[in-house]
């Protein structure tokens, strides 16, 4: 009888623990949908993997985030910054070949607001996500190198202190701060990766 009366306790906490992780799991997912709408990437593709492709491909990005700063500044929302940014896309490409072309480097360079999937990525004091994110797309050359990615809006790039900066604050919720910088976030991300694989399992997708 005791034995029998543990089992059930055992399962009714078992239950209870499994449908708290769900709900947290299920809240955490929402919150990275959510943020992935408040922020627009930075993609930059190198040439190639060689040392000066990849010196090349940071100062293009050097030139990129100063060309976009003074455009950026007070923009209210990605929205409104991925529409500055199309608009404007030709003078950051130009930007990015004119420092470049200092350099001695004349190859292509392309540029465009696009959709992409990223993987999980961790930039010192933050990290995002994986996810679908509006991204500013820069492609030197072939783009067959390493890539090199940030955040443009709001400006994390720039961010030397997250929780400080007045700009990111005004986008994003202080529930979304915690959730790119707050202590665990790498855990908090796999936990998530192993939920979102269980749910495809389970077809729950």
């Amino acid at each position: 009888m005791k034995k029998g009366l543990i089992i059930r306790k055992a399962l009714i906490l078992f239950s209870l623990l499994t449908t708290a992780f769900i709900v947290w799991c299920a809240g955490v997912e929402r919150k990275g949908e959510e943020l992935s709408d408040k922020v627009i990437r930075l993609h930059i593709a190198a040439d190639s993997d060689e040392a000066e492709a990849q010196r090349l491909k940071l100062l293009a990005r050097d030139g990129v985030l100063a060309e976009l700063k003074p455009m950026l500044d007070g923009c209210p929302d990605a929205s409104a910054a991925a529409d500055i940014i199309e608009k404007n896309i030709e003078s950051i490409k130009k930007a990015a070949k004119t420092i470049l072309e200092s350099n001695g480097c004349f190859l292509p360079v392309s540029a465009s607001i696009t959709t992409e999937i990223f993987d999980e990525r961790h930039y010192g004091s933050f990290a995002l996500p994986s996810g679908k994110y509006t991204a500013l797309r820069v492609v030197i050359g072939s783009g067959g190198g390493h890539n090199w990615w940030c955040v443009v809006f709001p400006p994390l790039c720039l961010s030397a202190a997250l929780e400080k900066d007045q700009d990111v604050l005004a986008v994003l919720s202080d529930e979304e701060v915690e959730l790119i910088s707050g202590d665990g976030c790498a855990i908090k991300f796999k936990i998530l990766e192993i939920w979102s694989w269980l749910r495809e399992k389970l077809g729950l997708i």
